[in-house]
């Protein structure tokens, strides 16, 4: 299963030309955010539905339903993030753009395969493969055979499915494209397995592994690896198992990923219990595979090691043990049911907030209309060109008095800490490390001493520092730097340091220096790696840009912090 992303570009409108490429470059920039910044991404493009319904801008509109769905995708609200992109099918633009409307089917299907609604799925990559045949789009045609394939598998078409992966098979073979040659291998192995020939389905799985080490894709090459293994110790071929198994191992610590190392552990007690009746070391691999699933937050992996468990329990007679586990396995089960439960009705909810929002602009884009048709009759050209000008001049002056207050009020900021800082370097450090218990009081403490020694050493000037360095230089671990930060200053780690750094901006833009240094030079001499970064923080923490700070200081204005 694979998200399309589509190149975000929109049709001019000739009612409002500048607004519309304001939106695009705000869906634009929305769109670099994913993944890494959801929250942010989903602000921007909720600022880009409302303003394209008020004006009638189907093309943003599409487009924004289509980010809103990927967006919520990646936030995991599947059924939501399918009710954006039912949204976006409903538009003018996905009738008459081809690549669009795919787009918005195939990611229809992955989420409906989330759901486990294959047969909906199914219908969703079809017309998208419908589409992608019509732009002769030869890849995209063999990627949705992918995954139309092991859609046809879980609904045990096994005929249908084998057809769609053959043909992509025969494709990506043409191609050399060893990963999607070892992804179809894959799933035919797991369709061979599931209709009951798994002579066939073990050959199947080792050429699936052949290709993806060829490929170099250690992800999927530990999925075949596991899937195999997991037939063979069903099947109790345990010699052939246990040489599986010796290669995973060496593909898990390739990767170093909790999750992998977890399913893989899994798969060792299993073998240790059924095959060698090491009954102890089996308990210690399903223990160790419980704690990696848990930090990964791989609920159903978990739910699986802990029945694991409980059988092995019973098979030693250990009923209190067996009890505890099985306890816990039904627990997990009824927790993740009710999870799935309130998120299915969350989203809902939001769906119909959505709808009724929806209603509401279109209320106010009729409302708008009309409103504009009577200013255009009852304002004549050189009343409206005197009212802009004023209003330019007066909205002019208001953001002038704004900028200025708020560097009065950044300066007497960066006087308070200019003398916290003082404090701190009269103080003595304390460089202790005496055993206290984990408490509230321990952490304000711990605070106090880390915040005295980044002030003392301007430790925040360097960019690269990290938690890990802090930890190491007061003598603590990270856990205990980033809780304290978090409990005295009731913000995180890099929000903590990006405060000093500001702070540092500050002082830098308003020096003698200031017709000298470049906002760039001012971003690295106050600790930021790049300057992108630094003008979006110091936008956060002082409410104008660097530019208009440094605007404003080169005024020469002199402030009076005793003024009120």
């Amino acid at each position: 299963m694979s998200l399309c992303f589509i190149h975000i570009s929109a049709t001019l409108s000739a009612r409002s030309p500048v607004e519309v490429d304001s939106l695009t470059s705000l869906i634009n920039n929305a769109k670099q955010m994913i993944p890494q910044n959801l929250e942010a991404a989903d602000s921007l493009s909720e600022i880009v539905l409302e303003r394209s319904l008020v004006n009638q801008n189907d093309s943003l509109t599409g487009r924004a339903y289509y980010l809103l769905g990927v967006i919520n995708y990646y936030k995991g609200n599947h059924l939501l993030s399918s009710g954006y992109y039912n949204k976006g099918l409903e538009t003018e633009l996905a009738a008459t753009d081809e690549e669009f409307a795919s787009a918005l089917w195939n990611n229809l299907g992955v989420n409906l395969e989330y759901e486990n609604e294959y047969e909906k799925a199914v219908e969703a990559y079809l017309k998208s493969l419908q589409l992608a045949e019509k732009l002769e789009d030869s890849l995209s045609i063999h990627q949705s055979y992918i995954n139309i394939g092991l859609l046809y598998i879980w609904l045990t078409h096994y005929n249908q499915a084998e057809t769609y992966l053959d043909k992509a098979l025969d494709y990506f073979k043409r191609l050399e494209d060893d990963n999607h040659v070892g992804l179809c291998y894959h799933n035919l192995a797991i369709l061979y397995d599931r209709s009951g020939n798994s002579e066939k389905a073990v050959e199947t799985y080792d050429k699936s592994i052949d290709f993806y080490r060829k490929s170099g894709n250690q992800m999927e090459l530990a999925s075949a690896s596991h899937d195999k293994i997991n037939l063979l110790l069903e099947k109790k071929a345990f010699e052939a198992a246990k040489q599986g198994l010796e290669e995973a191992v060496r593909i898990a610590d390739k990767l170093s990923n909790p999750y992998t190392s977890g399913n893989f552990n899994v798969l060792r007690g299993k073998y240790l219990f059924y095959a060698e009746k090491e009954y102890e070391k089996a308990e210690e691999y399903f223990h160790e595979a419980i704690t990696q699933l848990e930090s990964s937050n791989a609920q159903k992996q978990q739910i699986n090691a802990y029945y694991m468990l409980a059988n092995l329990y019973a098979a030693t007679g250990n009923r209190d043990k067996h009890r505890q586990v099985l306890d816990k396995h039904n627990e997990l089960l009824q927790q993740n049911f009710n999870e799935k439960s309130s998120e299915k009705i969350a989203e809902m909810r939001t769906l119909h907030e959505v709808e009724q929002k929806n209603m509401q602009m279109l209320a106010l884009q009729r409302q708008s209309a009309q409103q504009k048709m009577i200013i255009i009759l009852a304002v004549v050209l050189l009343l409206l060109a005197l009212g802009a000008i004023v209003v330019i001049y007066f909205f002019n002056r208001k953001i002038h008095r704004e900028h200025r207050a708020l560097y009065k009020r950044n300066m007497e900021l960066t006087k308070i800490i200019e003398q916290e800082q003082q404090v701190a370097q009269q103080n003595q450090f304390y460089e202790g490390n005496e055993m206290k218990k984990a408490s509230h009081m321990f952490f304000e403490e711990l605070f106090e001493q880390i915040k005295k020694y980044i002030i003392q050493n301007k430790r925040y000037l360097d960019s690269g520092l990290k938690v890990a360095d802090i930890a190491s230089e007061v003598g603590t671990n990270e856990k205990y730097v980033s809780q304290a930060i978090s409990i005295g200053s009731k913000i995180h780690f890099n929000e903590f340091i990006a405060f000093y750094r500001i702070n540092e901006a500050k002082k830098l833009l308003s020096s003698d220096h200031i017709q000298t240094l470049s906002i760039s030079d001012v971003a690295l001499r106050a600790g930021f790696s790049n300057q992108s970064t630094f003008q979006r923080k110091f936008k956060e923490m002082t409410g104008m840009t660097p530019y208009t700070f440094k605007r404003i200081a080169s005024e020469k204005v002199v402030y009076s912090i005793e003024e009120n």
